[in-house]
């Protein structure tokens, strides 16, 4: 898999260092130790069932019936 994602054209608006700070998303990256966005953006790839998991928590997304793992992948892979 590739390291670099494009997107498909020129960033049009980045958010002040403020707005940043109070984002959603910079409380979750702060929760899971992490940095850099591009770092939040491999681990989300390279590892889909701590992130599924991370923000499953994050958003205290609840389940009637607890599952036993976040991924299941039908090759057999144990995450």
């Amino acid at each position: 898999m590739s390291n670099h994602f494009d997107f498909g054209g020129e960033i049009v608006w980045r958010p002040s260092a403020e707005t940043a700070e109070r984002a959603r998303l910079s409380a979750f990256m702060v929760r899971c130790n992490i940095s850099y966005f591009t770092e939040l953006m491999e681990l989300s790839t390279n590892d889909i069932a701590w992130f599924t998991g991370e923000v499953l928590k994050y958003l205290d997304i609840q389940f009637y019936e607890p599952y036993p793992k976040v991924l299941d992948r039908l090759s057999g892979q144990e995450e």
